[in-house]
């Protein structure tokens, strides 16, 4: 037994434990966020382990990767709020975790905050490291996974260079993620780095070539080398490496090498699908994933999806979300949801609010099934070579480009069943038509005027659409905005499933 001076220091450091305790339980209490953090070491950490442990995640977007016009060689720690967005804070990193995320996908534009030093080697502002490192620890602090990219880096990081210029190309990715891998050492296992973000192809803008797809191949090597040889907690931590432009069409899938690691099991490769489809028809581009993961041998995370809040018709937008991360789930995919502050907003940063139908369609979701029997699937006889006028949607010869306009009453046009308030379209593509997209939408009245119309040169995979009022029937069309298609081509992937439109109507 303890007595005097000894039993009284002895009592006063318990006493003072005790407070310290109270003081940190409180003070996290108090921040909102109800969950706590226990340090996950990067040797314990797996993507197998990661997959079963992800619910949904949930993009930063339009914050630390909101860029313009910056002074070089500056840290330009203004630039975080000149898209619109308020400056990050604890509590909304709080709120967000609070809602039943336990994924965050922060992106980061590096570029606009770096310098050169003398000897021409491009580095990162130790303040920008440490404001977005502040960011990160919020998260962490809540118990997050943390996924960090590049992100808007364009001007540095690109594809489709000449041998020379994709040197130097490889070359700053190899200081810039040595300054972040070195500057995050120290971050546990529940942060995870994305290498690059829709890289460009600076030759063809985002068109697939073999020497594109090649040199993302070689920069995704270039990353994890860079990152491993920093050691320490990067020796084994989950790194994220994304197929050519995030795209996921049959050439750029095929053309995808997974990067060799001294580390096993410690890589997860990502896309970005912001498919429409709202039932189990996206289930065919699930599977496609999910076989695409399996035969590289890493995981796949969806590190961008979502809707904006014009989807059509509004009531079926939390279906979509509820069903697109169920199906994803099911086919052992995990998705991370885009928001950027604005138009795919579900959580205002500013009051702290929410669109709580749609956080709980992610965080509990559920597939939702189509009766069958009701697609049109089968265009192989019932199309038109045929293009569209762009006024009026009228048919017309299309020689520049050749177009297929669907065609199920020997006009061009397609009878909208009685009853229905919704159009549901879905265009999947492999082989020599990965280009072939809708581009022309025109609804007429039961006597043949105009109703509404979609007009788009870029085109579109799938769309979910309100039927205007008024409308009897919908004339559809697909092309190739670069290149002229044949009809014998057509008449080959409409038969052989490389092309397959599906059009559904509810």
């Amino acid at each position: 037994m303890l007595r005097g001076k000894n039993s009284r220091r002895l009592i006063s450091l318990i006493m003072a434990l005790l407070l310290l305790c109270t003081f940190h339980s409180t003070s996290y209490a108090a921040s909102g966020s109800g969950h706590s953090s226990s340090s996950i070491p990067t040797s314990q950490i797996t993507a197998a382990s990661l997959m079963a442990s992800m619910n949904t995640g949930w993009n930063l977007g339009n914050s630390l990767d909101a860029y313009h016009k910056a002074a070089k060689g500056q840290a330009n720690l203004g630039q975080e709020t000149i898209w619109g967005n308020p400056a990050v804070t604890k509590q909304q990193i709080d709120y967000v975790r609070s809602l039943g995320y336990n994924t965050i996908r922060v992106p980061v534009s590096w570029y606009y905050h770096t310098y050169t030093d003398a000897n021409g080697q491009l580095h990162v502002h130790p303040e920008w490291l440490a404001r977005v490192k502040e960011v990160v620890n919020y998260c962490v602090a809540d118990g997050m996974y943390v996924i960090m990219d590049s992100h808007h880096d364009n001007k540095i990081f690109y594809v489709g260079a000449s041998s020379g210029d994709f040197a130097t190309v490889c070359n700053r990715a190899t200081t810039i993620w040595t300054d972040i891998a070195n500057y995050f050492n120290d971050v546990d296992g529940h942060l995870i780095f994305e290498a690059f973000n829709e890289l460009d192809n600076v030759k063809r803008g985002r068109t697939f070539t073999k020497e594109a797809a090649n040199q993302m191949n070689q920069l995704n090597q270039v990353f994890v080398n860079t990152v491993r040889a920093t050691g320490g907690n990067n020796a084994q931590r989950l790194l994220i490496v994304p197929t050519l432009f995030h795209k996921y069409t049959d050439d750029v899938l095929n053309a995808f090498v997974l990067p060799k690691d001294t580390a096993s099991g410690k890589l997860l490769t990502a896309v970005h699908f912001y498919s429409q489809v709202l039932d189990q028809y996206i289930d065919q581009d699930f599977a496609k994933l999910q076989g695409f993961a399996t035969r590289v041998g890493a995981p796949m995370v969806i590190t961008e999806w979502g809707t904006t809040n014009k989807f059509q018709p509004a009531s079926l937008r939390t279906v979509h979300a509820a069903n697109y991360v169920a199906r994803a789930n099911a086919h052992g995919i995990k998705c991370v949801y885009w928001d950027n502050g604005s138009e795919y907003a579900i959580v205002n940063r500013k009051n702290l609010t929410c669109n709580g139908e749609m956080v709980k369609a992610m965080i509990n979701p559920a597939p939702y099934n189509t009766a069958a029997g009701t697609a049109l699937d089968n265009w192989a006889s019932s199309y038109l070579y045929k293009g569209m006028d762009d006024s009026n949607g009228a048919l017309k010869e299309w020689d520049s480009w050749g177009g297929v306009v669907l065609n199920q009453d020997g006009n061009g046009l397609i009878p909208i069943p009685q009853g229905s308030t919704t159009m549901s379209m879905q265009l999947t593509t492999s082989g020599n038509m990965t280009r072939q997209c809708y581009h022309l939408v025109y609804f007429y009245n039961s006597n043949y005027g105009l109703v509404d119309k979609i007009y788009t040169n870029f085109g579109f995979y799938d769309k979910t659409l309100a039927i205007p009022a008024g409308a009897t029937s919908v004339r559809v069309c697909i092309y190739n905005a670069f290149e002229k298609t044949s009809k014998e081509s057509y008449d080959a992937a409409l038969a052989n499933g490389s092309l397959k439109p599906v059009i559904k109507f509810y």
